[in-house]
């Protein structure tokens, strides 16, 4: 080996863990020098050196201490002193080579380095110092039994610092970090200089205050406040002069930077007993620094709450709230507060005994006594006082008097947070709801709504958006579907901006959105829908913005934004209603047209079209039918309907080709829309109709059925015999002709079987029906004379139609299998099995 490779290896050898090329540069550069270090470096990479990932090196553990046996101590050291240089000297440092520069600092007696090191984690921000803690051990596993540096006290207070900053963010390091502070005060004293004492100590406890312990500090924090107080009064005059005039400044209107402090860590308690003893800390201390500490909480960013709400979050999150012990806990606050003059404190403390009585202790009559006389104590008035009262009420299902409370606080403007207004507006829109008042319920949402909105909290932006979709089922509810419709435009709008990966609480938002956008479009057509496992789909007041629904909701298979654009649409169409989401679609869709999302879409506009007889949109409707089957026959079914992947492109119009194969059931659905104005008593439609029929492109229907629709002629095969028969009773309603029993049968008889064939049986039933019970009765009133045996089959006739607890499709078919025995046909057991079959499962 030569002399330059063997000089290099044992520099290397002083250097923990791996190292970088340039810091082989480095020490070459060390007296004597070793020229063209980077050649030496290539020369021993495989042999004595391991090259790792990118510029990463590391020497064979052959060579482990090979300069402890080379090298006097002297010029081990001065190597240890250009390693310790070398990897501090950027402005950054890499906090993997940290604990290697720590130690090589120490060991080359290099006070600057270590120095830089501890500055730096004085200087690292919070998330940074939980990011760095775990990789700096020669810090947190450093010993406390023994002085960190004794020849020089400074800089061993200063390491104490650094290391104290670490452990506090590293969990379950406690008593370390309690054993590391002792250590810290005991060496603290050795520093002659108490300008430099002084001032590392308040940096130390100002950092450590400031950050969110994970060591668990506790209620340890009062002494460190304490502590820092003390120095921070600086009647010794320790602190340098300059300090001292910065530290007077207040922090923000009048608070001081250590009432942050104080805030921070009293917001991290856990437990409502260690409550106990930050009020009696406060209780013992001077009344102007109790002042000066509870400032912070009055701060407009902040609220007097902050100061218990901490401890009660944390522990109903553990479920480990107990009404016999945390009752009388708060009671003993409330006592404190009230001695100090903390108004506002103590009614918080009041509140909370009654939530726990109530929520944990089952203790409404004891909730609602302590509410009363706290009302006594601090005015009837008192708006939170006031709202408890009203949420013990809600929760009890007292909505009534709930609803009076909440009623008097939002009209009356009280005083709240807009987090407390959206809860409020809440509770009070679902007692209004209770109450069967949902045009008070809507107000009410609305009111929650635009609160939440206000609120800078990301969750409460999401809770915002679902008291707006819960005013607009309370729309519904009142009857106001057009309002209820447009509310969900906003909503959905809102909620394209939802990250539901990210937000457990958007992902539950906007899957209990979608369930009450699908239930709405069941309920627009008086349908129920059921859930998995055979249970009905149900709305409950304020679902959509419930804070914290059932788990399972999140396992909901999540639709895309646009498949909920369709499904509103759905709902506009079978609500029979024209808002504009059908007509504007494509605007509204943010990742363009689903192919799914148009196969919903589709019957819901031939409902609307059917009903509301709609030529226009029937044929535009019907244009999608067939563009949709002839799709599906060019793809398979499997393919379409795969729910498991959605398919964004818009179906193509049918070929012509495609058309005509499909033109039996184009036909099937024109003769359907043309019946449905015969039995609505418009014949003069069936003229419009055709005509807008006869100038669609994108359907093909034969025009000797349009031309039977409107005239009588041949009828050669069944759909012509239909059209035939929605003619000669357009004649009928016209008064050019009266018709006869067997026409109207006829008519029915086909129509029915038409509707069944095209899925659409349950909705020309509710058409049908009307109509045949009027022609009958004509028929039975004047034509009786043209019926074989009526005498014989009045009876039955009278009683099927009279039926009830039956299906609609069911009264029909046994209205016309009563009636067929009196037409005299030849061909009546042929007729009356396809009547038995439309009755089978």
């Amino acid at each position: 080996m030569s002399v330059s490779s063997r000089r290099l290896i044992e520099r290397l050898s002083l250097k923990t863990g791996s190292f970088k090329r340039e810091l082989a540069f480095y020490l070459a550069k060390v007296s004597p020098t070793i020229p063209d270090a980077g050649i030496v470096l290539d020369s021993l990479i495989g042999s004595w050196v391991d090259q790792q990932e990118g510029d990463r090196f590391h020497l064979s553990p052959l060579l482990s201490d090979y300069a402890a046996k080379t090298l006097s101590n002297e010029y081990k050291e001065t190597i240890q002193n250009a390693i310790a240089v070398s990897l501090t000297k950027g402005r950054s440092l890499d906090v993997s080579d940290m604990n290697a520069a720590l130690l090589a600092a120490w060991s080359g007696q290099n006070t600057a380095v270590i120095a830089k090191i501890c500055m730096a984690i004085f200087g690292a921000e919070h998330d940074e110092l939980e990011i760095i803690a775990p990789h700096m051990s020669m810090f947190t596993l450093f010993r406390t039994d023994t002085s960190a540096y004794p020849s020089e006290p400074a800089i061993s207070q200063m390491f104490r610092a650094a290391q104290l900053i670490l452990l506090n963010q590293e969990s379950d390091r406690g008593q370390q970090f309690s054993d590391a502070l002792k250590c810290f005060e005991r060496e603290a004293l050795e520093v002659e200089d108490s300008s430099i004492r002084t001032s590392m100590s308040m940096l130390a406890y100002s950092k450590i205050l400031l950050q969110t312990s994970k060591a668990g500090l506790g209620i340890g924090f009062l002494e460190l406040i304490s502590k820092l107080n003390k120095i921070l009064e600086n009647k010794d005059n320790t602190l340098p002069s300059e300090m001292v005039e910065h530290l007077a400044i207040p922090g923000s209107e009048g608070v001081e930077a250590i009432a942050f402090m104080f805030l921070n860590q009293s917001n991290r308690i856990s437990k409502i007993r260690d409550l106990l003893a930050v009020f009696d800390y406060l209780d013992r201390s001077p009344p102007a620094l109790r002042e000066k500490l509870l400032r912070a909480f009055h701060h407009d960013d902040f609220e007097i709450d902050m100061l218990v709400n901490s401890a009660w979050l944390r522990e109903h999150d553990a479920d480990t709230i107990d009404a016999s012990n945390h009752v009388p806990i708060f009671a003993r606050l409330e006592e404190y507060a009230t001695s100090w003059g903390q108004a506002e404190l103590a009614i918080c403390c009041r509140k909370l005994q009654a939530i726990i009585l109530d929520e944990y202790g089952s203790d409404k009559d004891g909730a609602l006594a302590l509410l009363d006389e706290g009302l006594q104590r601090y005015g009837s008035t008192n708006s939170e006082l006031v709202r408890a009262k009203a949420k013990v009420l809600y929760r009890s299902d007292d909505h009534k008097g709930s609803l009076e409370l909440s009623k008097t606080l939002i009209e009356g403007d009280a005083t709240l947070s807009e987090v407390e207004k959206a809860f409020l507006g809440r509770d009070a829109g679902i007692s209004a709801e209770n109450e069967r008042d949902f045009e008070a319920a809507r107000r009410y949402y609305l009111y929650g709504s635009a609160a939440a909105e206000k609120s800078d909290l990301p969750d409460m932006a999401v809770m915002g958006v679902g008291l707006l979709a819960d005013a607009a089922i309370a729309s519904w509810h009142a009857g106001d579907r057009k309002t209820c419709l447009q509310d969900f435009v906003a909503v959905l709008t809102k909620m394209q901006s939802f990250e539901p990966d990210k937000s457990q609480r958007a992902a539950r938002c906007y899957a209990i959105a979608i369930h009450a956008i699908i239930w709405l479009y069941h309920d627009a057509t008086g349908k129920k829908f059921f859930l998995d496992g055979g249970v009905e789909a149900k709305i409950f007041p304020g679902c959509v913005s419930n804070p914290d629904p059932s788990n399972h909701v999140t396992s909901w298979p999540r639709l895309p934004i646009d498949m909920a654009w369709y499904m509103l649409a759905k709902a506009e169409n079978n609500a029979l209603l024209s808002v504009g989401i059908t007509e504007n679609l494509d605007n509204f869709l943010p990742n363009g047209p689903l192919v799914e999302g148009q196969m919903l879409l589709i019957s819901a506009k031939m409902y609307n079209a059917f009903t509301r007889l709609d030529r226009t949109l029937f044929v535009e409707a019907l244009g999608d039918q067939i563009a949709y089957y002839a799709y599906a026959q060019a793809r398979g079914a499997d393919s379409i309907n795969n729910v498991a992947q959605f398919n964004y492109s818009r179906i193509p119009i049918a070929s012509k080709e495609q058309q005509i194969s499909l033109s039996d059931v184009a036909e099937q659905f024109v003769l359907l829309y043309s019946a449905n104005c015969i039995f609505k008593d418009m014949a003069d439609e069936v003229t419009l109709f055709v005509q807008e029929v006869f100038r669609s492109s994108k359907f093909t229907v034969r025009p000797e059925l349009l031309n039977r629709l409107q005239c009588d002629g041949s009828s050669e095969d069944f759909y012509m015999q239909t059209a035939k028969n929605v003619f000669l009773e357009s004649r009928v309603l016209t008064g050019e002709a009266q018709g006869t029993p067997a026409q109207v049968f006829e008519l029915s008889f086909k129509v029915i079987q038409i509707a069944e064939a095209s899925g659409n049986t349950e909705l020309f039933s509710g058409t049908l029906l009307p109509w045949l019970r009027q022609r009958w009765t004509f028929c039975w009133d004047r034509q009786r004379f043209l019926l074989s045996d009526p005498s014989l089959h009045g009876e039955a006739i009278s009683t099927a139609f009279e039926r009830e607890g039956i299906s609609t499709k069911t009264k029909v078919v046994r209205v016309l299998s009563s009636i067929l025995p009196t037409l005299g046909l030849g061909n009546q057991n042929e007729l009356r099995e396809i009547l038995e079959k439309l009755l089978r499962p």
